[in-house]
């Protein structure tokens, strides 16, 4: 829990120095786990963090697992809520590998889902990729966005392109900067 506490902490500094502008991000993905979502004081220090380094909500992105999002008792799920009125964007992540309730991905304030990385690995069989296509279709729809990571090489980018998922992450795109450069240069121009 004290580390959780001091990685927050450490994310704030750095976001509040701004790091996000000077390495053309938007924001940045902090995960929240169970125990520390369920603390009675956790909105109380994430505005005290906000003022000490001055860092406006949409600079930051709380992801919560599938697994936690599952088991989330009233106390979570009361942080949760507070934090998406403070303008905090809400992630699930590792969406597709655990037991997530659909009807909930309307119902609570959440902005954008990572899939697990075993949807892509199902990807290989026609009914994998039927299954993956659908689900980005769904989530873009209702409307969230929608972020693969894993992808980690070129067939996989293609093929996610392809099904209009516009947000990736992974190896090949470590890899490759030219293929990062192009495709943020894709969705300025989209914009």
């Amino acid at each position: 829990m004290l580390l959780e506490e001091y990685v927050m902490e450490q994310v704030f500094a750095y976001v509040g120095k701004g790091n996000l502008n000077a390495n053309g991000y938007k924001y940045i993905v902090l995960g929240l786990s169970d125990m520390l979502g369920m603390q009675k004081n956790l909105t109380d220090r994430i505005w005290n963090l906000r003022g000490k380094y001055k860092v406006h909500p949409d600079q930051i992105c709380f992801a919560i697992t599938d697994t936690a999002y599952d088991n989330m008792s009233e106390g979570f799920d009361d942080n949760i809520k507070k934090l998406s009125l403070q303008g905090y964007k809400l992630a699930l992540d590792g969406y597709g590998n655990g037991y997530t309730n659909i009807k909930h991905l309307i119902e609570f304030p959440i902005s954008s889902v990572r899939l697990d990385h075993s949807l892509i690995d199902e990807a290989s069989s026609e009914s994998g990729k039927a299954l993956l296509r659908g689900t980005i279709q769904m989530l873009e729809n209702i409307p969230l966005s929608v972020v693969v990571s894993d992808v980690n090489d070129e067939a996989t980018m293609n093929m996610l392109s392809m099904m209009g998922c516009n947000l990736m992450q992974g190896e090949y795109f470590r890899a490759n900067k030219e293929a990062v450069e192009e495709v943020r240069s894709e969705k300025d121009t989209d914009s």
